[in-house]
């Protein structure tokens, strides 16, 4: 069993165990060896922008509740049906759709690609320093059975890749992890966090590469 951290040790962890890159070269050699599809990768546009989930940010949403979650998708699926087909949706489809079109669930987005991540980490005109998130997902994290159990029911954190129904996923190599407990942040055995300093010039080598 994996040791269990306190949400600030967690945090400490984080910022203490990062690969801090200068430019294209020093980031091309950090993902040399996660180019494989074993990996999934996160990018954020500030160092404090944990990998926790939207409805568990509670400066941002208030006091977590599941009845609320619930309640918000409830919500979503009754005034969602006229923007696209869902047909056949089940509840794990219409948590990946609230997710994609920028409703706070317990779901967070990743890509099986790197240079995709850098540029969600890069694509904000800010000066501070930015995150790219990498998890070998082979060996830390599995897919969850999403066949016949509720996702507000599971248990387990897990990979779930749902359905390309969705142009925007495809285009991004998107999959999603699912948090039972939304407000702890993610932190799995094997992270790896690279750090890409906010030097204006310097994400430009990184972002001119893309």
């Amino acid at each position: 069993m994996a040791p269990q951290f306190s949400q600030a040790a967690i945090r400490k962890n984080i910022d203490s165990n990062q690969i801090v890159v200068k430019d294209w070269s020093d980031f091309h050699s950090c993902i040399f060896d996660m180019s494989d599809t074993a990996w999934i990768f996160r990018g954020v546009s500030s160092p404090d922008h944990y990998p926790l989930p939207s409805i568990g940010r509670e400066d941002q949403y208030g006091p977590y509740k599941r009845a609320q979650e619930e309640r918000l998708l409830r919500a979503f699926k009754d005034r969602a049906v006229a923007l696209m087909p869902t047909a056949g949706f089940d509840d794990w489809q219409w948590l990946a759709y609230a997710q994609h079109v920028g409703v706070p669930t317990r779901l967070l987005d990743w890509s099986t690609s790197p240079l995709m991540a850098a540029f969600f980490a890069l694509c904000q005109d800010n000066e501070n320093d930015r995150l790219i998130y990498c998890v070998k997902y082979s060996t830390y994290i599995h897919e969850v059975d999403a066949v016949g159990v509720s996702p507000f029911e599971n248990t387990k954190e897990g990979r779930f890749s749902p359905p390309l129904a969705f142009d925007r996923l495809r285009w991004q190599r998107g999959t999603f992890t699912i948090h039972p407990h939304p407000t702890k942040i993610f932190y799995p055995p094997g992270m790896e966090v690279i750090r890409t300093k906010g030097d204006v010039a310097n994400m430009s080598k990184i972002s001119r590469s893309l």
